[in-house]
């Protein structure tokens, strides 16, 4: 055997050690705890959603979403307008 074929099979020979991880438990949700406030954007399309829908009675879902996030950023650039530079 030539010293090549020797390096294979002492390289293909060495012992392989696998890592074993440790799964950790998932903590149960208190069912009680408070939950999360709404953001404004929440509250604000909880408000205008029926309103839109109203004007807008052929929309589909994504089209009353996409209206309420158009409606919602002017509002908020008005808003930050008049209060930055009035």
């Amino acid at each position: 055997m030539s010293s090549s074929e020797e390096d294979e099979i002492s390289v293909n020979e060495a012992p392989v050690v696998k890592v074993v991880k440790k799964k950790k438990k998932k903590k149960k949700k208190d069912p009680n705890a408070p939950k999360r406030g709404l953001s404004s954007f929440l509250l604000y399309s909880n408000a205008n959603r029926s309103r839109i829908k109203e004007e807008n009675p052929e929309a589909k879902f994504g089209d009353i979403v996409s209206l309420l996030i158009v409606f919602y950023v002017l509002i908020a650039r008005w808003i930050f307008i008049f209060c930055c530079f009035v």
